[in-house]
């Protein structure tokens, strides 16, 4: 990635922070089509099923988009902390599914935390870092975060051996839960949108 630029402390917790967020969405994503064959084989899906299922459950991307514009309300760091918990709570609640209508529901919502997540995040990094580096800001977070997918096939190697199976791997969301005080501390809000509501 080259040397790091000129950036501040603040910049550069900021990225770790909402890389850390990511990195767990992003697990979640890549364990669902590496995990889908032993999920159908648990819960009596049809292979036939499997795109019906796969699709709805990519509808989940839909009601981001009116979960995101309350980010001019709340706050972007608010509705980031919300949108991690969503997810970790939502992939947590995926390992309990004991049908399929039950696991479609917790990772559709799991979609929408993570599509709202992920604009915001985008959001605070091209807000808050210096013009000249938001590229860098961003490429970092989008490497930062794909290694979440790195994770879940290396855990998915195991899930012969885990208790539980699939279900262990979905349990792993619960890790972000437990994170909530550090991603509260190491996630600010951003100085612009401080100055837009302050001038309001």
């Amino acid at each position: 990635f080259g040397p790091v630029p000129p950036l501040e402390k603040r910049h550069l917790d900021l990225l770790g922070g909402i890389a850390l967020a990511l990195l767990f969405e992003e697990y979640d994503l890549a364990m669902l089509t590496a995990a889908l064959p032993h999920i159908a084989e648990s819960l009596s899906i049809a292979e036939s099923d499997l795109g019906l299922y796969l699709g709805i459950i990519r509808l989940g991307a839909l009601p981001a988009f009116a979960l995101i514009p309350a980010a001019d309300r709340l706050g972007r760091r608010r509705l980031l902390l919300l949108s991690i918990a969503g997810t970790a709570m939502a992939t947590l609640f995926t390992a309990f599914s004991q049908n399929v209508e039950q696991f479609v529901i917790c990772q559709m919502i799991t979609r929408t935390f993570f599509v709202a997540g992920s604009a915001v995040a985008l959001v605070m990094v091209v807000e808050e870092f210096p013009a000249a580096h938001r590229g860098w800001g961003i490429g970092m977070l989008g490497a930062l975060a794909a290694s979440g997918h790195g994770i879940a096939m290396g855990l998915f190697s195991q899930i012969d051996v885990l208790p539980y199976g699939w279900r262990a791997l979905y349990a792993v969301g619960v890790v972000p839960l437990a994170l909530m005080p550090f991603f509260a501390r190491r996630i600010p809000e951003t100085t612009r949108y401080k100055e837009h509501t302050e001038a309001s």
